[in-house]
C-alpha cells in the first residue's frame, strides 16, 4: 500500500504515530541485527550478549513482532536471557553462601566458646580437687608429727625417772637436747607448709589465667560475628532492598536470629539487642510486601519495643533515638494499610516528633532532615486518607521544601533526587484532589523528568523503575481529568509496561502486583471513555483477576478489599454500556459480586460503595 499524498502523513495524528513507533521498532531490530553478528563473528563470546535493559527492550520487540527474528537473532536473544539467568542464579548463590558462612562462622565460635568453657570449669575442678588432696596429706603430716612428739615425751620422761640419779648437768644436757629435736621438727613443718602454700597459690594463678585467656578468645570470635552480621544487616540490606531481592533480606535476617539466640541472656550486650530491633524490622519489611500485615506489625512491635528500651536506657543516644522514630514509622505504615488510620497517625506523630527534635538539634545533619522530610510525608499521607486536603497539603510542602534544599545542595546525589521527585508527585495529588489541574499536571510533569532521568540511569534500580511507572500513571490522570485522553492513555501505557516488567521479575512482590492491577484498570478507564470498550473490559479482567488474588491473599487488607471491590464495580458497568443480553447477564453478575463484598467491607466509605452498586444494578434492571 502506498501513501496518496505526504499532506496525508501530516494530517493523519494516528499515522504518524504508527510510522514514529515502526522507525523506533526498526532502530530496535537493527540494532538486535549487529549485535547478533558481532557475537557470532566473536565466536559466541559471552561478553558480546545482552542484558538488563537492552535485553528487555529486545524481547519485547521480538515478543510484538513473532515469526521475524532470523535464526541468528533468535538464538541470541535465547542465549542472552539464558546468561541473564545464570548471572541472577549465581548472585543468588553467592548470597546464600555469605548467609551460611556466616551461620557456620557462629556456630563454630559458639562452640569454641563452650569448649573453653568446659575446659575451663574441668581445670576448676581438678585444682579444687588437688588443694583438698594437699589439705589431707597436710592435715595427715600434722598428725604424725603430733603423735610422734607426744612418744617422744613419755620416752623422755620414763628416761627422766630412770636417771633421777643423774647429775644436773646431764639434765640440763638432755633438755638442750630436746629442745633442738623439737625446733628442727617444728621448722621442718613449716617449711613443708610454706612449700604447699606457695605451689597451691601458683596453679591458681595459672588456673585464673587461662580462663581469663579462654574467655578473651570466645569474646573475639564473637566480636568478629558481630562485625560481619552488622555488616550483612545495614549493607546488604542497602543494596538488596532497591533491587526487590527481599528473598535474600529475609535470609540474612534469619541467619541474624541465629545467631543471637545462641547466645546466653548475660551476653545479650546493648548492640545485640539493637542488633534484634534491626532484624525484627527486616522481618516486618519482608512480610509487609509479602501482604502478610498481621505477621509483619506483630514483628514490629517487638522491635519498637527493644527500640524502646534502648532509647529510654540513654536519650543522648541520637543513633538510638533514630531507632526508635524509625520503628514507629513502620508501625504507622502497616496500621495505614490496614485502614486503622487513627492508630496509624498516632504512630506517625510518635516518630516525627523525635525527629523533629534530632533534626533541630542539628540542622546541617542532612540524614535527619531527610527522615524529617519522610516523616511530613508520612503524616500527609493519613490526612490525605481521612479526607483532611489542606492539612494534607501543608505536611507535604514542609517536606516538598526540606527535599529541595536537599537536591539543591547536592544535585549528584540520586536519592535525594528521587525523593524530591515523589514529594512533586505527593504535592500533586493535593492538588488534583482539590481540582487544580494544571497546577496539579506541572507538579506531576516536575516529578516525572526527574523520575526519568534516575531510571535511565540506572534500568536495573526497581524502586527507581516503580517510581517511573507510578509517575506515568499520575501524569495521564492530570491528562485524563482534563479531558485529554490521547495524552493520558499514552502516559498510562508507559507506566503500565514498567508495571509489567517488574511484577514478572518478583511474582510475591504484593506492592508490585497491585500497581500492575491498578495500571490496567486506568487504561481501561480511558478506553471506555474512548468507545472501545471490548478491549476496556479485557484490560478490566486483567486488573481484576490480580485484585482478587492479593484480597484472597490477606482478608485483613482493608486496601486490597477495597481494590477487589471497585474492580467489580468498573468492569460490571462496562459490560452494562455493552450490546446484548450476554453483556447484560454478565454486568449483573459483576455488580451483584462487588456488592455482597461491599456489604462485608470494614472501611469507611463503606456505605457509599453499597450506594454506588444499588444505583448501577436500579439503572441495569430498567
Amino acid at each position: 500500500m502506498e501513501v496518496a499524498h505526504e499532506a496525508l502523513i501530516r494530517n493523519w495524528p494516528q499515522l504518524r504515530k504508527w510510522i514514529d513507533a515502526d522507525r523506533a521498532g526498526l532502530r530496535v531490530r537493527a540494532r538486535l541485527t549487529e549485535a547478533a553478528r558481532e557475537w557470532k563473528n566473536s565466536g559466541h563470546d559471552p561478553a558480546y550478549l545482552y542484558s538488563g535493559a537492552r535485553l528487555a527492550v529486545a524481547e519485547e520487540w521480538a515478543v510484538s513482532h513473532p515469526g521475524e527474528l532470523t535464526i541468528d537473532e533468535a538464538e541470541f536473544v535465547r542465549c542472552s536471557r539464558e546468561a541473564q539467568k545464570q548471572r541472577e542464579t549465581t548472585e543468588l548463590e553467592a548470597a546464600r553462601t555469605l548467609a551460611e558462612a556466616l551461620r557456620e562462622r557462629a556456630e563454630e565460635a559458639e562452640k569454641r566458646a563452650k569448649e573453653e568453657k568446659v575446659s575451663a570449669e574441668l581445670r576448676g575442678r581438678l585444682e579444687q580437687e588437688a588443694r583438698k588432696r594437699q589439705e589431707r596429706e597436710i592435715e595427715a603430716t600434722r598428725t604424725v608429727a603430733e603423735e610422734q612428739k607426744r612418744r617422744a615425751e613419755l620416752s623422755e620422761q620414763r628416761e627422766q625417772e630412770q636417771k633421777e640419779a643423774a647429775s644436773k648437768l646431764q639434765q640440763a644436757a638432755l633438755k638442750q637436747r630436746r629442745r633442738a629435736v623439737a625446733a628442727a621438727v617444728a621448722a621442718s613443718a613449716a617449711l613443708i607448709l610454706l612449700a604447699l602454700s606457695v605451689v597451691e597459690i601458683y596453679r591458681e594463678k595459672v588456673a585464673a589465667t587461662q580462663a581469663k585467656q579462654s574467655e578473651i578468645a570466645a569474646n573475639g570470635a564473637r566480636d568478629a560475628a558481630d562485625d560481619l552480621i552488622s555488616a550483612m544487616l545495614f549493607r546488604l540490606r542497602g543494596r538488596l532492598e532497591p533491587i526487590g531481592r527481599l528473598d535474600l533480606l529475609d535470609e540474612v535476617g534469619d541467619a541474624a536470629n541465629e545467631y543471637l539466640d545462641q547466645l546466653p541472656m548475660h551476653e545479650m550486650t546493648d548492640s545485640r539487642f539493637r542488633m534484634r530491633s534491626v532484624t525484627l524490622g527486616i522481618k516486618g519489611d519482608v512480610l509487609r510486601a509479602q501482604g502478610k500485615l498481621p505477621e509483619a506489625l506483630a514483628a514490629y512491635q517487638q522491635g519498637l519495643a527493644i527500640a524502646k528500651r534502648l532509647a529510654d536506657q540513654d536519650p543522648s543516644n541520637a543513633g538510638w533515638q533514630r531507632d526508635l522514630a524509625t520503628a514507629y514509622d513502620r508501625m504507622g505504615d502497616v496500621l495505614r494499610t490496614q485502614g486503622r488510620l487513627p492508630e496509624g497517625l498516632a504512630a506517625y506523630q510518635q516518630g516525627l516528633a523525635i525527629t523533629k527534635r534530632l533534626a533541630d538539634q542539628d540542622p546541617s545533619n542532612a540524614g535527619w532532615q531527610q527522615d524529617l522530610a519522610a516523616a511530613y510525608d508520612r503524616m500527609g499521607d493519613v490526612r490525605r486518607a481521612e479526607g483532611s486536603f489542606p492539612e494534607a497539603l501543608d505536611t507535604y510542602q514542609q517536606g516538598l521544601n526540606i527535599r529541595q534544599k536537599l537536591a539543591d545542595q547536592n544535585r549528584s546525589k540520586a536519592d535525594w533526587q528521587r525523593d524530591l521527585s515523589v514529594s512533586y508527585d505527593r504535592v500533586g495529588d493535593i492538588l488534583r484532589a482539590q481540582g487544580k489541574l494544571p497546577e496539579a499536571l506541572a507538579a506531576y510533569q516536575q516529578g516525572l523528568a526527574i523520575a526519568k532521568r534516575l531510571a535511565d540511569q540506572d534500568p536495573s534500580n526497581a524502586d527507581w523503575q516503580r517510581d517511573l511507572s507510578l509517575s506515568y500513571g499520575r501524569t495521564g490522570e492530570a491528562f485524563q481529568a482534563q479531558g485529554k485522553l490521547p495524552e493520558a492513555l499514552a502516559s498510562y501505557q508507559e507506566g503500565l509496561a514498567i508495571a509489567k516488567r517488574l511484577a514478572d521479575q518478583d511474582p510475591s512482590n504484593a506492592d508490585w502486583q497491585r500497581d500492575l492491577s491498578v495500571g490496567y484498570d486506568k487504561v481501561a478507564d480511558v478506553l471506555v471513555a474512548q468507545g472501545k470498550l471490548q478491549e476496556a473490559l479485557a484490560a478490566y479482567q486483567q486488573g481484576l483477576a490480580i485484585a482478587k488474588r492479593l484480597a484472597d491473599r490477606d482478608p485483613s487488607n482493608a486496601g486490597w478489599q477495597r481494590d477487589l471491590i471497585v474492580a467489580y464495580y468498573r468492569i460490571g458497568i462496562c459490560a452494562a454500556e455493552m450490546d446484548g443480553e450476554d453483556s447484560s447477564g454478565e454486568a449483573t453478575n459483576f455488580l451483584h459480586t462487588g456488592q455482597d463484598l461491599a456489604n462485608l467491607y470494614p472501611g469507611r466509605e463503606k456505605q457509599d460503595l453499597i450506594n454506588a452498586f444499588n444505583k448501577a444494578l436500579k439503572l441495569l434492571s430498567h
